[in-house]
């Protein structure tokens, strides 16, 4: 069996490597422009925890995880954000990918992470690994014309750096009530919504009695026609005067834009205030996936539904986490969870079905059906009903 090392890049030449090979293993290529390297050093590799797993003295692959939140019954539970997992082509299928991730799922629980989010490259590694399908984004195209509307003549201006404080809350007001939503850092903010692999957006706040009230961020790309796309890294607003005067703002562009380009968790809101959607196209899909590290810990950090109330005794299965086997008693009153540990158990769930429920993907019926709970139906039915909510999205790409 192959034996792996993993831990911190040992230098900037090592770091630099797992970068050349992140390019090629994701994005197909390296690429031409001679600032790639910089852009990954300020924008990835600033935001999180970089591990690399070696044969050797070979480094073999690598991955970044982002400390973040999640938004789940209007709290914010403590997330790690896998993201750039890549292993050279020629020490593939040895293990490589697994021992780096289980390795780094141990350290984010101990870090005190509860979940662990990621889109998967391929969903059959990750299962392995107990994380299931918890949710699906898109990458939606409108027609800019669509945009057009009476404007409110609130006042628009350039984003300034100072502003990243008021348009994060209005960011965090709308997206406390959507389920799976980040909890972004500020490195986030300026590396993935500010800014973006391609170089800085362009930044605009809307702006009512002195106060922020929405914004957007967004880059021009070049379309066939030689105009160009509105490609937006974000964009939100906390009134109905200021989504109007996004939309008319929007439809300014509309002598040389020919559509914005945005992606969207299961709420497309921005979509939903146009008066046709006929032409609103889905340009992709992304489906991601939700692991529970810490059972007790993610369970109680979480909201639940004011008047929602029950009781569950269950046991998890957990292979690389046995700390969560349980069993666990679970009571849910007034909006919040206590979990401890219990002497008997009325259902037995895998991880799997665990973060499904959790996540509001997959009712308690399939979960049964698809093998990862076994016990009680009534008892699983009681457990998901506990964490229901609206459906799941991420908008953001990790």
């Amino acid at each position: 069996m192959d034996s792996f090392v993993v831990d911190a890049p040992r230098s900037q030449d090592e770091r630099d490597a797992y970068a050349r090979l992140f390019m090629h293993s994701l994005a197909g290529n390296v690429p031409s422009s001679a600032d790639w390297m910089d852009r990954l050093r300020d924008g990835l590799f600033a935001q999180g925890v970089t591990r690399v797993v070696r044969d050797g003295d070979e480094l073999v692959g690598g991955l970044v995880v982002f400390e973040l939140g999640q938004f789940w019954g209007g709290r914010s539970v403590p997330c790690g954000g896998v993201s750039a997992v890549a292993v050279a082509p020629e020490h593939r299928g040895r293990g490589a990918a697994r021992t780096l991730l289980e390795r780094s799922l141990r350290e984010t629980r101990e870090q005190g992470r509860a979940l662990s989010v990621l889109y998967p490259a391929t969903q059959n590694l990750y299962r392995k690994l107990g994380f299931e399908l918890a949710g699906t984004s898109f990458v939606m195209r409108a027609p800019v014309h669509l945009f057009e509307a009476p404007s409110p003549r609130l006042t628009v201006r350039a984003f300034r750096p100072e502003d990243l404080d008021a348009v994060r809350s209005v960011y965090t007001e709308h997206a406390i009530s959507h389920e799976g939503w980040l909890d972004r850092s500020n490195l986030f903010w300026r590396h993935r919504v500010c800014s973006a692999f391609h170089g800085p957006c362009n930044g605009y706040v809307i702006v009512e009695d002195g106060r922020i009230d929405g914004y957007i961020f967004f880059r021009q790309r070049e379309t066939p026609s030689r105009h160009y796309d509105l490609v937006a890294t974000d964009l939100g607003a906390r009134t109905p005067r200021a989504w109007s005067q996004l939309r008319a703002f929007l439809g300014g562009h509309r002598s040389m834009a020919e559509g914005l380009v945005y992606r969207s968790g299961a709420h497309q809101l921005p979509f939903g205030l146009l008066d046709e959607v006929r032409d609103v196209k889905i340009e992709q899909r992304f489906d991601w996936m939700l692991r529970v590290l810490d059972v007790p810990s993610a369970l109680m950090a979480r909201g639940y539904l004011p008047g929602l109330a029950g009781d569950v005794r269950f046991a998890v299965h957990d292979p690389l986490v046995p700390e969560n086997a349980g069993p666990w008693s679970m009571h849910v009153r007034d909006g919040r969870a206590v979990v401890e540990h219990t002497s008997s158990a009325d259902l037995s769930i895998d991880t799997r079905g665990l973060a499904s429920l959790y996540a509001g993907y997959h009712s308690a019926h399939d979960v049964a059906l698809m093998g990862l709970a076994h016990g009680d139906m009534g008892v699983l039915s009681r457990l998901a009903t506990l964490f229901a909510g609206r459906p799941a999205g991420l908008p953001d790409m990790i």
